[in-house]
């Protein structure tokens, strides 16, 4: 903080040790140290006190600040207390597997806190027990459905990982680095430009933003090019906020907050009107939030990272031209986090870190850091008078749970230790390390340990490899075979870069195979263009997706109206005129490209071609690929254009040949048992009279 504002300066000092005591007060203590319960919500909204170890609502959370309170007062006490308080994460950890290794939220930030006492003491026994509870993370690779985002996800473990082997060099970082990488590589989204993570059916598209967002992933791969020195991994930051740059809105000067998910009877219900009206804004436009979560605060936070990094680089007309477009990205966010946090008169005043005013000045914080201009330190030093006057007015601070939680709470980023965190940050931004974005400001040493790590590594062309495989897994390893040479040749040429002009990795595929297939043999063009084909009409399908919200509602209405349908009498359901639900298509290749039988893909050129039907429907997690069999064929391909049930059963049973009565009304069973399920899962839907 300036020097010459002294009675700011001493207020906040007053304040932050006023905050520990406070802190102090509330802290219990058993034989295994000292631990604070802080507030959690639960689905009805009611809010309870727990035990946790993360940093965002946990003991470590709070043993962070006590150990930056001690850095700024030298006060022993309360380096005992984050001692104290680590004590208690052990025995707490030992007493709780856990397999949830998030960074913020999970099992990973004890290994990150456990560092910041190794280096606060000089002790190594605490680095000793951060990789120790950090070596089993890779089971966190194991959980289904992992996500990729930094706050809960493997974007974040990572970010751990890299901290860890900075700091102690240990070997076996690298191989589980180098699986997580995998994972947030393998789980890319390519969109209509540039890309994202983590679809969701409670979301418009991938979401933008820091801490569950695109920009704290892209984020977490500029700390992977820095540390590992790999052009690879900026490639793929400038992809996560090229896709961002698709949401910016000039209206909000904000870029979009894209959740929009059914949690509670309200949100039903206004899902439920929005797609009755066919109210198509309602379900593809986000709305206005500016935090550290979600919204330009926090999605400048990585542009500032980015520009650190690119602003010392020899870089190409590409390179300057994404240097140039974080700079622009930089200047909304300090625009629209000023108009939030400065400018605001209305609106809860809530100080919180995740998504309060003091989480959003860390953007000042770090421009002056980075700009070494006071007038970014001013707009900091004006949040922190706004929480102080609101803290003498009410006589505490609100909770991240605002209105619903009326009591202070004690955590780190929903609550006031968070706050005394940033008034430290304030009283001494460059040795006081942000907790909002902990970069890595080494690099590593010692290379040629990584060759054994094939993510690491990873160079530009083979990650464009690895994002066209995503969408076209069996072409590629068909091409691999058929035309490597000319393969090659298309990788070694293809950039990825955050140009808005450049046309997206998978379109440019699409290209390359439409114009190389035909110069192929004939044998080999069937082949090739037999699952090029359906990989492309995958492709279309999903870039057609609108919301991946309104898919969501759209199979819950039609599953009531389904399960109404069939539970009426057979007559009735008889004379139901469905058809194949607009969106799903039925399509069939000449040779069988199941995607559980990956070892037969190749041999399929040494066989003749037959008929393999497939269904293909958009759900808001991808394009559902289902093989068919010939009786599933023939039911769903006769509700094609619209057709009665009866009419359908009727075509269906012709197809077979020599029937006796008993065998057809068998079959005549198991015909409309498929409508129904069809029906139920939304493949087929009642024609509207």
């Amino acid at each position: 903080m300036d020097n010459d504002n002294n009675e700011l300066r001493e207020q906040l000092s007053k304040e932050v040790i006023r905050i520990g005591e406070w802190l102090l007060s509330m802290a219990k203590k058993d034989s295994s140290g000292m631990w604070w319960e802080t507030m959690n919500m639960d689905l009805e909204r009611n809010i309870t006190w727990r035990q946790s170890e993360s940093i965002y609502s946990g003991v470590s959370g709070i043993v962070l600040f006590f150990l930056e309170l001690h850095k700024f007062t030298s006060d022993p006490k309360y380096m005992t207390t984050a001692v104290e308080g680590m004590h208690w994460v052990l025995n707490y950890c030992e007493k709780n597997p856990n397999t949830y290794y998030s960074f913020f939220t999970g099992r990973m930030g004890v290994p990150f806190t456990l560092l910041k006492m190794a280096e606060a003491t000089g002790e190594s026994r605490w680095a000793e027990k951060a990789l120790e509870i950090a070596r089993p993370c890779t089971s966190f690779l194991e959980l289904p459905y992992l996500i990729g985002d930094l706050i809960n996800g493997s974007s974040g473990t990572v970010l751990v990982l890299l901290h860890l082997h900075a700091a102690t060099g240990e070997t076996w970082i690298l191989k589980a680095i180098d699986a997580f990488v995998k994972h947030l590589v393998d789980s890319a989204h390519q969109g209509p430009k540039g890309l994202y993570w983590d679809r969701s059916d409670k979301c418009i598209s991938g979401l933008c933003g820091f801490s569950h967002g695109a920009a704290g992933i892209g984020w977490v791969f500029l700390e992977l090019g820095h540390y590992f020195q790999n052009e690879a991994f900026y490639h793929i930051a400038q992809q996560a906020f090229l896709y961002e740059s698709l949401f910016y809105d000039e209206t909000m000067k904000n870029w979009q907050d894209l959740r929009k998910g059914i949690y509670n009877d309200e949100d039903e219900e206004a899902h439920r009107k929005a797609y009755l009206e066919n109210n198509l804004e309602f379900f593809t436009r986000g709305s206005d939030m500016n935090a550290w979560c979600h919204g330009a605060a926090g999605l400048g936070l990585s542009r500032l990272r980015a520009y650190e990094l690119f602003k010392n680089k020899n870089t190409s007309n590409d390179d300057n031209y994404n240097y140039k477009l974080c700079e622009l990205d930089i200047t909304n966010a300090i625009e629209k986090t000023t108009q939030t946090d400065i400018d605001y008169k209305d609106g809860i005043p809530l100080f919180i870190l995740c998504h309060g005013r003091t989480g959003n000045a860390e953007l000042f914080l770090k421009a002056y850091e980075i700009f070494n201009d006071k007038k970014y330190l001013s707009l900091a030093e004006t949040v922190a008078q706004k929480a102080l006057d609101y803290r003498k007015e009410k006589d505490k601070y609100l909770s991240g749970y605002r209105d619903i939680g009326q009591e202070e709470d004690t955590s780190l980023f929903m609550g006031t230790s968070g706050i005394g965190y940033f008034y430290l940050r304030l009283l001494a931004p460059h040795e006081t390390p942000s907790i909002m974005i902990p970069t890595i400001n080494t690099t590593i040493t010692g290379r040629e340990i990584l060759s054994t790590h094939s993510f690491i590594t990873i160079s530009p062309l083979d990650m464009a490899k690895q994002l066209v495989k995503k969408y076209f897994k069996r072409t590629l390893i068909i091409a691999e075979k058929c035309l490597p040479e000319e393969l090659t040749d298309f990788f070694n040429n293809v950039r990825l870069d955050i140009n808005p002009k450049t046309i997206p990795l998978k379109h440019s595929f699409i290209t390359f195979m439409e114009k190389t297939i035909p110069s192929m043999p004939p044998k080999v063009q069937s082949y090739l263009s037999d699952i090029f084909s359906l990989e492309r009409e995958k492709i279309k399908m999903d870039e057609a997706i609108v919301s991946h919200s309104l898919l969501n509602i759209k199979e819950k209405i039609y599953n009531e109206r389904a399960k109404k349908l069939v539970e009426t009498d057979t007559d009735t359901f008889l004379n139901l005129t469905l058809i194949l639900e607009p969106e799903t298509c039925i399509a069939t290749t000449d040779w069988n490209w199941n995607l559980a039988n990956e070892d037969e893909w190749v041999n399929n050129i040494n066989l003749e071609p037959d008929t393999y039907p497939l269904l293909l429907k958009p759900t808001p997690f991808g394009i559902m690929e289902e093989p068919l069999s010939p009786m599933s064929y023939t039911i769903l391909n006769a509700f094609e254009k619209g057709k009665q049930v009866e009419a359908a059963r009727q075509e269906t049973i012709d197809a077979f040949e020599s029937l006796t009565p008993e065998q057809e009304n068998m079959l005549t069973g198991k015909i409309i048992q498929q409508i129904k399920q069809a029906l139920l899962v939304g493949i087929l839907i009642e024609v509207e009279r």
